[in-house]
């Protein structure tokens, strides 16, 4: 039996626009994304069953739909090594549905930990395209770090990490679906576009203050999300605030780890989740 661990890293957007929508559905797109520590485990074993067993109590869907399922069959369709069995099993910690890549970052990982088991008959660039036909975040997530992402989210140029500093992730009660989303931001005529440029120069520079300054999510105008999580995240001293993708999370950044301790207290205070995390910079 072959057997690994592999993390799943959550992923967050430190920019994100949307420019015109594509022929083919999608919207080209210009974000800074980000991955962080809070991660989902995979426990994946390769076994002689036969069978696809996944073993995850807070994803329910339908085998065939789960991504995890989809990615590790292209890998086997890709790569033409026989299907024998596998055994996945999923500590989640990533809500699902939160705008955090849940779903894809733990398609990642059982790419990536195939690769591994089968003694890495793909290239990381090739195992980003094998995931850009599961979804557009994969390919991000299999490569993580700090990185601008255009187009769908496919085309990845890696740029340095942030500095050090902690984040804090909460998660409120509204929320509505990323079709929906998109569709409104459509709605609107003549609407402004914003330059990644800005933020991704203060990166380049290793400038907190400047990175916090330039957050932006143009999902904000139209997406609801709990202010009050954003309120109590200021008020315990966070440099800067933002929802990643199309919510309902939202994210602030601390250069102190006691203040970023203090803000989870807090929401967790106002029943909201909380979780601590950092930026991981070389995954």
């Amino acid at each position: 039996m072959k057997k690994i661990t592999v993390n799943a890293n959550a992923k967050i957007n430190l920019f994100l626009e949307v420019n015109e929508r594509l022929p083919n559905g999608y919207h080209d797109l210009q974000s800074i994304m980000q991955a962080v520590s809070l991660c989902d485990v995979l426990h994946i074993e390769v076994d002689e069953s036969g069978d696809f067993k996944l073993d995850c109590p807070k994803i329910e869907c339908d085998l065939k739909d789960n991504l995890i399922y989809k990615a590790a069959m292209a890998f086997y369709s890709h790569s033409g090594i026989p299907f024998t069995g596998l055994d996945v099993k999923v500590e989640k910690n990533i809500p699902a549905c939160a705008g955090l890549a849940g779903g894809s970052t733990d398609a990642a990982a059982i790419l990536k930990g195939l690769n591994d088991l089968y003694d890495t008959p793909f290239s990381n660039a090739e195992l980003r395209n094998i995931g850009e036909t599961i979804g557009a975040d994969v390919p991000f997530c299999i490569m993580g770090g700090t990185a601008v992402a255009k187009g769908i989210g496919e085309i990845l140029t890696p740029v340095s990490g942030i500095p050090d500093c902690y984040i804090v992730i909460s998660i409120g009660n509204s929320g509505v679906s990323t079709k929906w989303a998109f569709e409104q931001l459509d709605s609107i005529e003549n609407r402004a576009i914003c330059s990644v440029e800005s933020i991704t120069a203060s990166i380049e520079k290793s400038s907190l203050g400047d990175i916090c300054r330039d957050l932006y999510n143009v999902f904000e105008s139209v997406s609801p999300y709990d202010t009050e999580i954003k309120d109590i995240m200021k008020n315990c001293g966070a440099l800067g605030t933002l929802m990643s993708g199309s919510g309902p999370s939202v994210f602030s950044v601390f250069d102190n780890k006691q203040l970023a301790e203090n803000s989870v207290n807090a929401l967790n205070e106002k029943r909201y989740s909380a979780f601590l995390c950092t930026p991981q910079n070389n995954i």
